[in-house]
């Protein structure tokens, strides 16, 4: 009993490879693109994103027609007299 569970080979140097792959990796002009675009452009773009647009909007206690922009004017509703 207990011997039931079978080794695959496949598998087993599936797994050895992906635990050894810092131990081998190397930069290369082929992962130094994606690496850039993933670890520093993107992150940069989110950045900026999110500072660029900080503080622009207020969208605590607005009505249907009132702008989310801080600081635009807002246009007298007509009154009826």
């Amino acid at each position: 009993m207990g011997h039931a569970v079978h080794d695959d080979p496949a598998l087993e140097r599936w797994n050895a490879m992906r635990e050894g792959a810092w131990a081998h990796f190397k930069l290369t002009k082929r992962n130094a693109r994606p690496i850039l675009v993933m670890g520093v452009l993107i992150p940069a773009g989110l950045l900026w994103l999110a500072a660029s647009s900080d503080n622009k909007f207020n969208m605590v206690a607005r009505k249907k027609n009132d702008s989310l922009i801080r600081g635009a004017s807002v246009a007298a509703e007509p009154t009826e007299e």
